[in-house]
């Protein structure tokens, strides 16, 4: 049995890989010859470089596409490899020997719980990483605009920032002023003032900080008096939580790039807001759709017993399209408020993953 199980996941990860490349790729180039016109004006307004533009948006990108088409390249592996088997007649002998085709499909299993963990894995550890650089090739890189001027936001220290001029392809400032307050005292007054004519940000572990440059540091004490002082020539580091996207787009929560511990964050600040809701419950019905196509889809393959390689393929598509379709109707309907936000979520993975139960038993062994 263990060779058995060697043999199948071997199979199926060879499977995986190339439906990994193939299917990414696929959407890429449709996704490029959609936008490319998108791309072009922007080089032409930005005066940039097409190619280095176009890597730079897919690569940070990949990771946001991978983890939403994951559950249909498990599937279509799986489809390869059951359909490979039935080619070279290696199913009627396993069947002949007494072994259930219940004991075929739990290597398979097993291999969807392995990709489960590494969506988890996407949208915990790498996603939020780089949600900054996602949200901008999303909304700056698709933007005419070549600075933005007089903004304005705080961040979670309730630092006040006004940023006279944003150039948002080189992530640099113009004019900024930094309101710091005393806050123990009753009456909220300015503490410390931080005019600067230049300012970026910077990562430093793991860290986000702005950087200002040429300007003065203007200290108020308790009886009014004020103290001056240059900001070093290495500049004045000031760690935040402000990004690029909370000046341009304030209002704009970029959930789909949080992770789970971050929007239990924002769900305690904000325990009415039901798109938090259904993107929270999303983080963990995700995952499981994997698992929820599969034992939809593999009875369907294994009941045909087919070498037919477009059958396969027709019967992933429809099972995709269909799991898919529902999702999306059931969660667009949540955002509306249509719908009860963890039913939304949770409906499409219970409906599919019913059928695929009883699709499974109805397996001829």
């Amino acid at each position: 049995m263990n060779i058995l199980n060697r043999y199948i996941t071997g199979t199926f990860l060879l499977s995986y890989l190339i439906c990994v490349i193939t299917v990414l790729g696929f959407y890429i180039v449709i996704d490029l010859f959609e936008s490319i016109h998108r791309f072009v004006k922007y080089v032409e307004l930005h005066n940039g470089s097409l190619l280095s533009e176009i890597t730079h948006f897919y690569f940070y990108r990949s990771p946001v596409i991978l983890y939403a088409l994951t559950p249909m390249i498990c599937l279509m592996a799986a489809m390869f490899t059951i359909t490979k088997m039935a080619r070279s007649n290696e199913l009627v002998p396993l069947k002949a020997s007494g072994i259930s085709m219940f004991r075929v499909i739990r290597p398979f299993v097993f291999f969807a719980f392995l990709v489960s963990l590494f969506m988890v894995f996407l949208q915990e550890a790498v996603i939020p990483v780089i949600s900054e650089e996602i949200v901008g090739t999303d909304k700056v890189r698709h933007s005419r605009k070549k600075f933005f001027s007089d903004l304005q936001n705080s961040d979670k220290q309730g630092r006040v920032f006004y940023i006279g001029r944003l150039y948002p392809v080189q992530k640099n400032m113009k004019k900024i002023r930094v309101t710091i307050f005393d806050r123990s005292q009753e009456r909220l007054m300015a503490q410390k003032v931080i005019e600067a004519a230049d300012g970026h940000w910077r990562r430093e572990g793991g860290k986000r900080y702005i950087v200002l440059e040429r300007g003065n540091i203007f200290n108020y004490g308790q009886e009014g008096e004020i103290k001056v002082t240059s900001i070093p020539k290495g500049g004045h580091l000031l760690e935040t939580n402000l990004s690029l996207e909370t000046l341009i787009l304030p209002n704009k929560k970029n959930l789909d790039t949080m992770s789970f511990f971050q929007l239990l964050a924002l769900r305690k600040k904000e325990p009415n807001a039901s798109d938090v809701l259904l993107v929270l419950h999303s983080h963990i019905t995700v995952p499981l759709s994997n698992i929820c196509l599969l034992f939809l889809g593999l009875p369907l393959i294994l009941s045909k017993n087919s070498q037919n390689l477009f059958l396969g393929i027709s019967i992933c598509i429809l099972a995709s399209a269909a799991f898919y379709g529902i999702n999306l109707g059931c969660l667009s309907l949540g955002y509306k408020e249509f719908l009860n936000p963890i039913f939304a979520a949770w409906f499409p993975i219970t409906l599919f993953f019913s059928l695929g139960v009883g699709l499974t038993a109805t397996i001829s062994t």
